[in-house]
């Protein structure tokens, strides 16, 4: 049997099957074994929660997401263009905003790192912003708060911009008040509440996949003993997709 299991960074383990391991077996014919650790794994998961059981976004509406090249962010992101939302994304290179554009189908994405960001994103929001799936959190959410139309929704999904932090310099709060003016819900998204509601998030995931309506991006790296370097790759920010470590050949 293939399967999926939360067992730490290591070659073998012993598992009883029970939940603390989250084991998961793998139907070979949904896709690439590999998206299971990705599109068609926990951060599809995450993604597709956010938008189908807390955004709900509707038809035209605006939708924005932060880490638009990552597997959460740009999962989210064509999900929501499927139900006939402007997706527009956010992301820390002209080419992770070209890859988010041409291969993953949104109407739009702008680099934060710019110094014309936020008179950028208004151009890509030309009708404002209906819903924020954040994956940065820091001052980014202030930013597009701005933006956000009245009654509007934040999922707070991450926080990149925090993970990092090391000094009484780095970002400390947000001012509430523009929440509060806008009217704005903001929705807390942890994963684990929606585990149990895999098999239907796969049932709508899988046929997306094989029609080449739900892309992804992987970066891997080989061996076990490349996992630190690979992992804080990842933490800052220059993984493109899914960063994820091999140590074997895949067979299915």
């Amino acid at each position: 049997d293939l399967i999926v299991i939360e067992s730490g960074w290591q070659k073998f383990c012993v598992s009883d099957g029970g939940d603390k391991d989250q084991v998961r077996k793998l139907d070979p014919n949904a896709g690439p074994l590999s998206a299971a650790l990705g599109v068609l794994g926990m951060p599809g998961l995450t993604a597709w929660a956010g938008v189908e059981r807390l955004a709900q976004p509707g038809l035209g509406d605006t939708f924005v997401v932060t880490a638009a090249a990552g597997p959460v962010g740009g999962t989210a992101g064509q999900l929501a263009k499927a139900k006939g939302c402007r997706a527009v994304g956010i992301a820390g290179s002209d080419e992770k905003c070209r890859i988010v554009v041409e291969e993953y189908g949104f109407d739009a994405c702008v680099n934060y790192k710019k110094d014309d960001f936020e008179e950028a994103l208004k151009a890509a929001c030309p009708d404002g912003i209906d819903v924020y799936f954040d994956n940065v959190g820091g001052p980014i959410l202030d930013t597009i708060t701005k933006q956000l139309n009245l009654y509007g929704k934040i999922v707070l999904c991450g926080l990149v911009s925090q993970y990092n932090r090391s000094g009484d310099g780095d970002f400390h709060g947000h001012n509430m008040g523009p929440f509060v003016g806008k009217r704005a819900q903001l929705l807390g998204l942890v994963v684990y509440d929606y585990y149990d509601q895999i098999d239907e998030f796969l049932k709508a995931a899988v046929p997306l996949v094989k029609a080449g309506r739900l892309n992804f991006h992987e970066d891997r790296v080989d061996g076990l003993e490349n996992t630190p370097a690979h992992f804080s790759k990842l933490m800052s920010g220059q993984n493109v997709g899914k960063a994820m470590v091999t140590i074997g050949s895949e067979k299915g």
